[in-house]
């Protein structure tokens, strides 16, 4: 019940930036006490500064979730991604595409190329792009709409997710590193990557080298888990050499 409210008081002050105790008790219909040992989870998180009878994001936390924005931050990587990520795509497959914006670039990617796939989404962007080509089925997930991230959350979204096994699921994630595995701000995402990953016969993570041998705020599965990362080619040598070391199959 506490990462739910985690996952709850995140999204709301994405939205405002600012929220106080009694404010988010009375939303969540919860004590006062359990609010601020809430928000003193999310401080150690590095999500929110306490202030005086609320919190207020933290301003790097407020900056690497607006979903625009990260739209449209390195989208020449993202693409560079996304045509890797597509040649290992056969006709007739099915695949899992979770919410994130190199994901979104893997869409448009398959959408101009494939003739017929199956992919299972919890990512409306993603769905909206698969859905102009009449020779892809594409399965929604369910569950709850975080407008922010324009993507279905929530034990709903996980159950919808759970009811399918695909040939490759592709995995959108916000942090990779040899010593903490894969990690991810989003509270919601996390549930649905770990509802995709003993369902599919190959994961693949899809990620920008901005984002390698970094560390985000939950931990969401080790780099054991996966079959494959994904990057672009400004990954820095000693890190690409450092997967090599580990025997972490790494695509650049």
């Amino acid at each position: 019940m506490q990462e739910e409210r985690i996952r709850i008081i995140s999204d709301y002050l994405r939205t405002r930036s600012s929220a106080t105790v009694p404010e988010l008790a009375s939303m969540l219909h919860v004590s006062l006490d359990t609010i601020r040992r809430d928000l003193r989870l999310l401080e150690r998180r590095g999500i929110v500064s306490k202030v005086h009878g609320g919190a207020v994001l933290t301003s790097a936390y407020e900056r690497e979730n607006i979903y625009p924005i990260r739209q449209t931050s390195n989208i020449k990587e993202k693409d560079e991604i996304a045509l890797k990520a597509s040649a290992l795509v056969q006709d007739g497959q099915f695949l899992a595409i979770n919410a994130g914006t190199t994901g979104t670039q893997l869409a448009k990617r398959l959408v101009s190329t494939m003739r017929l796939l199956t992919v299972l989404t919890n990512s409306l962007s993603v769905a909206q792009i698969l859905s102009e080509n009449p020779g892809f089925t594409v399965l929604l997930s369910g569950g709850e709409l975080n407008a922010t991230e324009n993507a279905l959350g929530g034990r709903l979204a996980e159950h919808g997710c759970s009811q399918y096994f695909s040939d490759i699921a592709f995995i959108s994630i916000n942090a990779v590193s040899v010593a903490n595995g894969l990690s991810d701000f989003r509270t919601q995402e996390v549930g649905i990557i770990n509802t995709l990953i003993p369902r599919a016969k190959r994961n693949i993570v899809i990620a920008a080298s901005t984002k390698m041998e970094k560390k985000s705020h939950i931990f969401v599965a080790p780099l054991s888990a996966v079959d494959s990362i994904i990057t672009d080619s400004h990954i820095a040598s000693d890190i690409a050499e450092l997967y090599r070391s580990s025997n972490i199959d790494l695509l650049y």
